[in-house]
């Protein structure tokens, strides 16, 4: 699957990236309270921009990103 995160150094603002695993489902749908345990329990402090939020709206694409998908 792909996914979309910000690179600032990138010029126009985000990448698509691609993602892969043996469980696509359980990557792409993990819910928020999950993700929030697991970053609690890494205990890496402050981040300056990934939150659980972000990491779910990551895997959600653009209209236009589907739809290059779509005909590829």
């Amino acid at each position: 699957t792909f996914y979309k995160t910000m690179v600032s150094t990138y010029f126009g603002g985000f990448m698509t990236l691609g993602w892969a695993s043996d469980n696509h489902e359980l990557v792409a749908t993990l819910d928020t309270a999950v993700i929030t345990q697991r970053l609690n329990q890494a205990n890496i402090g402050t981040l300056q921009y990934y939150t659980p939020a972000e990491h779910v709206a990551s895997f959600s694409l653009p209209q236009f990103v589907l739809d290059i998908l779509a005909t590829a």
